[in-house]
């Protein structure tokens, strides 16, 4: 099937061209024929000045150049420059569209759009369609950036303009809430978002394939999982040509295209996938994910994982998840190929003790400073990591889940980077520990003792993740303490290791 990426942005570097060159080989060897790129400038600065802008359009339009017919570029225009327009002028006859960024709100006056707008009604006036990182995210976004209510809004003061919200939306689920509102005339990007399940298709029941488009947003996301998200989502073979082809081709005037066949791509040195280490069933208010215990066993059945560490969903924000604990456990026991782990949240020390002195049936605990709000670094739980060694309890320690930047507004968050994570390392007695959602994996993998396991799934988020992995002169050596992980049902249950063995 015939691939073209909407939404591309090779890394400005020392080495541009080299840069771009190895952005290309990546593009080929996943089979995409072409790739709609922009470059946001040096710095990606929110405001970036005119000769950052004219320097970043001017070197992008040179690789096009080079690479023509397989790489196509949007003009990049700050709205609030006062030589936008000559800008514009400068590249109408060379790009196939227009990018907006996060300038889009005066500096002066964040609720004023008509320097944007004017942009548009020049870009329509050309038939230049304009691709505009359109992105709501918990806890608010950008100063300068929009969302699908200023998307609404600038469609229908330019009504002939061919508008596309990058990334729809960011927070994909507000979109969809307000489908009715949504003009024709605003199409959607898929690029950049978590390779969320459910996603795709849920846009696709909404609004149709003829408006949806796939982007990867790499090489800071990966073609791989990008492209997952699409072939999961169980379209028909004229939607997946639609979303992966011919709305681009359409919408950015591009040429027909040649078929790329995939190449081959590298195989990594993963350890055996018959455990899962990062999974969940059950149902929580604060994801609308639900999966049963049956369910979990049986996609673990279906890819040969006989061992699934699994918390309950349902325990995880409970008052009492002592109790919701044992129904966990009550709801694995027709299925073995379920570790049930008991979840317990350190700062409610009675009901964390009283679980610990009840895990007969569980195979470890479960805790989470993500999603219970403390720090791994906190000295003042000494007394719990002390009572799992004391006990010989195995601990997975869970540092994201799913995108944060998405989560559910009432979710309060404390994200858990790896400086704390260096901080517990620094006194946690020498226990057996998962860790579940880290990035970085690198700068970790050589510095935690042997008695830290990693889990894996981030590696494959990243177009170069994996790559720079796993031919690292100290990493490579270290991906023994590497460990599987799905994150099911947040992901598809196999698109981590599809992604990662090159199947796609």
């Amino acid at each position: 099937m015939k691939i073209i990426d909407c939404h591309v942005h090779p890394r400005p570097s020392v080495d541009y061209a080299g840069e771009f060159e190895r952005f290309i080989r990546h593009m080929r060897n996943h089979g995409i024929g072409a790739a709609v790129a922009s470059d946001l400038g040096d710095g990606w600065k929110a405001y970036p000045d005119a000769e950052t802008v004219s320097q970043a359009n001017a070197r992008l339009q040179k690789m096009c150049g080079k690479y023509s017919g397989e790489v196509f570029y949007l003009v990049y225009i700050n709205p609030q420059l006062e030589n936008w327009r000559e800008e514009l002028l400068r590249h109408e006859n060379s790009a196939c569209g227009v990018k907006l960024w996060i300038s889009l709100r005066s500096m002066s006056d964040k609720s004023d759009l008509a320097n944007s707008v004017k942009v548009i009604q020049a870009a329509a006036e050309r038939n230049l369609p304009v691709l505009i990182h359109c992105f709501e995210q918990t806890g608010g976004a950008a100063a300068g950036s929009v969302g699908i209510d200023e998307m609404i809004y600038f469609a229908q003061k330019v009504p002939a303009s061919t508008l596309i919200a990058a990334h729809s939306n960011g927070n994909w689920r507000k979109l969809i809430d307000k489908a009715d509102r949504v003009p024709e005339n605003i199409f959607f990007d898929v690029s950049g978002c978590y390779p969320e399940r459910t996603m795709v298709r849920r846009l696709v029941d909404r609004f149709g394939s003829e408006r949806i488009l796939y982007g990867s947003d790499a090489p800071g996301r990966g073609f791989a999982s990008q492209l997952y998200k699409v072939f999961s989502a169980g379209l028909a073979e004229f939607e997946l040509n639609n979303i992966l082809y011919e709305n681009s081709r359409r919408i950015f005037h591009l040429p027909d295209l040649q078929y790329v066949p995939a190449k081959k791509l590298p195989r990594y040195p993963l350890p055996a996938n018959n455990e899962d280490n990062f999974c969940f069933a059950g149902k929580s208010v604060y994801w609308d994910h639900t999966v049963s215990a049956g369910e979990l066993s049986a996609l673990g059945a279906k890819h040969s994982v006989t061992k699934l560490y699994a918390a309950s969903l349902s325990a995880i924000k409970s008052k009492d998840f002592y109790t919701a604990n044992l129904r966990w456990l009550q709801e694995t026991l027709p299925y073995k190929n379920i570790q049930p782990l008991a979840v317990v949240d350190l700062p409610d020390k009675e009901q964390t003790l009283r679980q610990l002195k009840n895990l007969s049936g569980f195979a470890g605990v479960w805790v989470s400073p993500y999603l219970h709000n403390w720090r791994l670094g906190d000295r003042s739980f000494e007394w719990f990591w002390l009572e799992c060694l004391d006990q010989q309890i195995k601990v997975w320690i869970n540092c994201a889940l799913s995108d944060d930047r998405f989560r559910h507004e009432n979710l309060q968050t404390s994200v858990v980077l790896n400086d704390e994570i260096m901080a517990f390392a620094g006194f946690a007695p020498p226990n057996k520990y998962v860790l579940q959602g880290t990035a970085n994996l690198a700068d970790l993998s050589v510095k935690l003792p042997e008695y830290f396991n990693l889990e894996y799934s981030r590696l494959s988020d990243g177009e170069y993740s994996a790559e720079e992995f796993f031919s690292g002169k100290t990493t490579c050596g270290c991906a023994g303490r590497l460990c599987r992980g799905s994150e099911y049902p947040f992901r598809e249950f196999d698109e981590v290791d599809t992604v990662l063995n090159g199947d796609i």
